[in-house]
Parts: C-alpha cells; structure tokens; sequence
C-alpha cells in the first residue's frame, strides 16, 4: 500500500482523484458535508446522533430508519426516544444495539 497523501484524500498511486475529492481536501471541509453524506454519531451505547438525513421513514422503541443520499440508514435498539429532531439532525435516546445500511425496496441506489 501506498502512503496516505493528505492532499487528495488517497493512498499514493491510486490514480487521480475526482475533482471533488481535490476540491474537499483543498478546503479541508468535512466529505460529509460537502457531499451531503450522513454522518453517525454514538455516545457510549445509550445515544446516538444522525446528521444529514433527510427524514424519519420509521420509528419505534425497538427501530428507527431514516432516509439519507446514500439510502435507508437504520438503528437498532431498545427503549429508543427521539430525544431531538431539527433539520437534518435526530438524536436518540435508549439503548444502541446496531447502526446499518438497509437495501433500498426496488434494490436500487
């Protein structure tokens, strides 16, 4: 493996890199941002913070799904709580078991 250039976000020798991905390590702005990518964050196993979705597809106490770019983006837990949910951000309360990527219905991206 080639060394991390930090320049273009890539290992040495992988080829160029999209113009994005120069323009991203240019700015030294978050990919996630910049690209409207979801971002999970948890804290310990009791609360979970969702930025850049783009809305509530499900909730329960046991579930909860949001849509995102990159397709449905599911929690999985016990005594789950929206303890906020403003813009693009949701944050959860109650115990985090598993944080995954579900399939879109038609299999599509």
């Amino acid at each position: 493996m080639g060394r991390w250039d930090e320049g273009t976000g890539r290992r040495a020798g992988q080829g160029p890199a999209r113009p994005w991905q120069r323009l991203v390590g240019w700015l030294e702005l978050p990919e996630e941002v910049m690209l409207d990518l979801p971002r999970a964050t948890v804290v310990g196993r009791d609360r979970c913070l969702l930025e850049n979705h783009r809305g509530l597809l499900r909730f329960s106490d046991e579930e909860v799904v949001v849509q995102s770019r990159l397709g449905p983006l599911r929690v999985v837990g016990q005594r789950l709580e929206i303890e906020r949910l403003a813009g693009g951000e949701l944050v959860l309360r109650g115990r985090i078991d598993q944080i995954d990527y579900t399939p879109f219905p038609d299999g599509g991206a």
